[in-house]
């Protein structure tokens, strides 16, 4: 699933979008996930996250990376059904082999709008990065 920060100009206004991220709260001024595809950890203000929720440590459920229709960041539980959008590691010109992809940072970043969970979703996008590879 997608991991660089152009996810605000792709998804903005478009419905909301499980991004790659597990999302956790460690401090009261800063917010925290962990990119999947490499056990990152980002730091973010709380300005990024959605007003609505900002995750709060100790909770029983993990929290998977949303982006909200106003391009901000939000938790919610995993099993929730959501459009995704996967970075698949591919040359340019993206479009030609994965239609609807748009071009960054040496990526394909390919919104899907079927709804599925977060762990679908991950399942799908890896397939994706399996299927660009053979090419």
């Amino acid at each position: 699933m997608i991991r660089c920060h152009e996810w605000q100009n792709l998804r903005r206004g478009r419905g909301q979008a499980w991004l790659g991220g597990l999302a956790s709260q460690d401090a009261i001024t800063t917010t925290n996930f962990t990119w999947l595809s490499d056990q990152a950890l980002v730091s973010v203000p709380v300005a990024w996250w959605s007003s609505a929720v900002i995750p709060q440590s100790g909770s029983s459920d993990d929290l998977c990376l949303l982006m909200t229709t106003a391009a901000t960041l939000d938790g919610q539980t995993c099993g929730d059904t959501y459009s995704y959008v996967c970075q698949i590691y591919a040359g340019d010109p993206c479009d030609s082999f994965l239609p609807g992809a748009q071009y960054h940072d040496e990526t394909c970043l390919l919104p899907l709008a079927d709804e599925v969970s977060f762990d679908t979703a991950v399942v799908r996008c890896f397939r994706h990065q399996e299927i660009s590879s053979r090419d």
